[in-house]
């Protein structure tokens, strides 16, 4: 995997936990329009979701540049 692959892979995972992250707040969850309420299940799901995007967002830098 060359750098370059790496650096967009790693942004790309980085932008979707964030992004889930977000939907996980009130604020921006109710932004959407969404017709689905946040419940508290559906809040730790989506919270859970985005550590677990940005952890492994850390795995293509690792692979290409080394620990």
């Amino acid at each position: 995997m060359t750098t370059l692959m790496a650096s967009l892979l790693a942004w790309a995972l980085a932008f979707a936990g964030m992004a889930t992250l977000a939907l996980a707040m009130e604020r921006h969850h109710g932004a959407l329009d969404c017709r689905l309420d946040l419940t508290p299940w559906r809040c730790r799901m989506l919270r859970a979701g985005g550590v677990l995007l940005l952890a492994t967002a850390a795995g293509p830098c690792v692979q290409a540049w080394g620990g």
